[in-house]
């Protein structure tokens, strides 16, 4: 029987493909594991950002631009990439303010800015969906001024099914079978969680030493660490203790935050 899932090989054209659906998803128009997901994040990301009043920040793979838009509410000035061009249509159909600079581009590459020129580079969400991140890294340090943070999030690749399948083994907790090495970069293909799309979507879990080694060798010091999970209160609050327990009992995402040294 033939799929009415698609599969992209190209780590940006899925997520061009799936930019309106995604949109309503993370505002919570097709349930609430879109908003729960982005809400968990959010929080924690800025928590770690602090006052953001005054700062230029780099939203790098902004998507529709939710974090961005997020940012300049809080008195931020806002550069904002990302290289799916229908994302960077709908950010700035969402987000027309004079504080954010939308703009397609290729994140994995050089990118289009000046050196030491931003306060904070913030990438949420992105880079377990990009093959290769060396260059990514190597161009925030050159692009983040003396003593300024780089924030990243990624799903907790220690317990994302990439490595894997739950399972019901008849107790009340599911169980991870195994079917890829965790120290080994794996490719697989993803749907997001609730967004009723056919599209699959590219994604590398790679071992949490993937994300450091790339920061130390940049010479960004590790300043904040933070692995999120949902409270039992919050998702049957939600209706959706059974459903997602998985994201209880585990990490769901990973954030690490790093300040630039001088070398």
């Amino acid at each position: 029987m033939k799929s009415d899932r698609m599969t992209f090989v190209s780590d940006v054209e899925g997520w061009d493909n799936i930019a309106e659906q995604y949109s309503e998803w993370l505002d919570g128009g097709v349930g609430a594991k879109g908003m729960a997901f982005t809400n968990i994040v959010t929080s924690n990301v800025s928590a770690i950002l602090g006052d953001v009043g005054g700062k230029e920040i780099l939203d790098l793979g902004c998507g529709e631009g939710y974090f961005s838009r997020y940012l300049v509410e809080r008195g931020a000035k806002v550069s904002a990439i990302d290289g799916a061009p229908n994302m960077i249509r709908i950010a700035k159909c969402k987000g027309p303010n004079s504080r954010i600079d939308f703009m397609v581009g290729d994140i994995t590459q050089t990118l289009p800015y000046d050196s030491n020129k931003f306060d904070v580079v913030l990438c949420n969400m992105v880079l377990m969906d990009l093959e290769d991140v060396t260059k990514t890294f190597s161009e925030v340090a050159r692009i983040l001024k003396l003593g300024s943070k780089f924030v990243f999030s990624v799903v907790h690749p220690c317990y994302f099914d990439a490595l894997g399948e739950w399972i019901d083994i008849g107790s009340a907790h599911p169980a991870l079978r195994f079917k890829h090495r965790y120290i080994e970069q794996v490719r697989c293909m993803k749907k997001l969680v609730g967004l009723p799309s056919g599209v699959d979507l590219n994604h590398y879990n790679r071992p949490i030493q993937d994300y450091i080694k790339p920061l130390i060798a940049n010479r960004l010091c590790i300043s904040d660490f933070i692995e999120t999970s949902f409270s039992r209160e919050f998702l049957e609050e939600l209706g959706l203790f059974q459903e997602l327990m998985i994201y209880h009992l585990t990490a769901n995402n990973l954030i690490i935050g790093a300040t630039r040294i001088a070398s």
